[in-house]
Formats: structure tokens, C-alpha cells, sequence
């Protein structure tokens, strides 16, 4: 047999296995986390800040090869920031012109992936999410004076998620994965009775899943 039918037949079992129904699954993912925001009626969000995202998953195929239910534990890192419309504030009783805000968060996704094709799985859910640090704070006043707070947002937050996740095999049953992710926050977390806020994050994790 050639070097290249060997290749052939190589690649083919990895893609035969891969493609193969397995009970459960097994991620873990890094990556970086986007997190932005949404203001409404105002009309400039705060600005995404890059920051890191790390977590483990577990699925369950509900049917063999077609559709699958995925849960985890994902530590993220959120920061924003940018400038505010005048008379808009996310602090009580503040009314800043420059805002920044980060820390950390732990959040459990809960996703239905379709598998229409071997290596990429669109999938919709839902996620929770609370934090796990002091919420730092750092904005100018309209005097120009550099203020600093803690917890000027909610400590839990909930919502819609949507994610495209791709694979591919390495060795049977273990396999490279990419998963660009977008989360859509459904609670308002402003102090401004007269705006609400509400979290954006875009994330792009990369890891392995392996196939019990």
C-alpha cells in the first residue's frame, strides 16, 4: 500500500470515529472573553474589553448523532468601559463621563448543540451567571476627578446563548475544538432608573473534548 492510501485510510477512520455516537462528552476550553454592554434608550454601549475565559464541559447525546445537551463551568473575566451620554449613570448617585468596570464571574451555560455534520455544531440555550470578586470601578467625574467604587452592577445575571463550535480529530475519541460564543444578558444591571444595562459577551475558546 502507497504513503498516500495509507493517509487515505488513516483519515478516513478518524473521521469514522469521530463521527461515531458516543454517550458522553468531555471539554476543556480557554480562550478570551469580550464583554460589552447594551444601554437603551441611550444609544453608545460601553466599549468590549478583551480578558481571559477558562471552564470544563460535560454532553450527553439525547439523539445518537444528531443532537446533544451540553452543561459546564466556565470562569470568565469582564471588563468594559468607555464614554457615557450625559446624565446616564451605572452608580448610584454618580453621573460619570468616562466609566471602566472588571472582574470575575463564574457562569453555567446550558446548551442544545445540532450536529447536522461531523464537525460543526450550532447550538442555542440558556446560561446563569454570579460573580466571584469585588467589582472594581475607575471613572471620571464631570469635575475630572479619578473616582474609584465597588459593586456598581448586579451580582448575578441570566440569559440567552448562541454558539458554533467546530472539530477536528486528532487521535479516536479525542478531538481539537473551536467555539465562538455569544451571550445576551436579560437583566437589567444599571442603577439609572431612566437607561437599563444589560451584559453582552462575545467569547472564542479554544480546547480538547474527549468521547466516552
Amino acid at each position: 500500500m502507497s504513503g498516500f492510501s495509507k493517509n487515505l485510510v488513516f483519515a478516513a477512520m478518524l473521521l469514522a470515529s469521530s463521527h461515531a455516537a458516543s454517550a458522553f462528552e468531555l471539554g476543556a476550553y480557554g480562550g478570551l472573553n469580550f464583554e460589552g454592554s447594551a444601554l437603551s434608550p441611550a444609544t453608545n454601549p460601553l466599549s468590549a474589553k478583551s480578558s481571559l475565559a477558562l471552564g470544563a464541559t460535560v454532553g450527553m447525546d439525547m439523539v445518537p448523532m444528531l443532537i446533544s445537551i451540553e452543561t459546564g463551568l466556565y470562569m470568565v473575566e469582564r471588563k468594559m468601559g468607555g464614554a457615557l451620554p450625559l446624565g446616564v449613570s451605572l452608580t448610584a448617585g454618580v453621573d460619570p463621563t468616562t466609566y471602566s468596570l472588571s472582574y470575575n464571574a463564574l457562569e453555567i451555560p446550558l446548551i442544545a448543540r445540532f450536529k447536522p455534520i461531523p464537525f460543526l455544531s450550532p447550538g442555542i440555550g440558556v446560561f446563569y451567571s454570579w460573580d466571584t470578586s469585588k467589582q472594581t470601578t475607575e471613572y471620571t467625574n464631570p469635575a475630572g476627578n479619578q473616582v474609584k467604587s465597588e459593586n456598581p452592577v448586579s451580582r448575578t445575571d441570566y440569559g440567552l446563548i448562541g454558539s458554533v463550535q467546530a472539530r477536528m480529530p486528532l487521535v479516536p475519541l479525542l478531538s481539537l475544538t473551536v467555539d465562538a460564543r455569544y451571550l445576551i444578558g436579560l437583566k437589567d444591571n444599571g442603577y439609572d432608573n431612566a437607561n437599563t444595562l444589560k451584559l453582552r459577551e462575545f467569547q472564542l475558546l479554544g480546547g480538547l473534548t474527549f468521547s466516552l
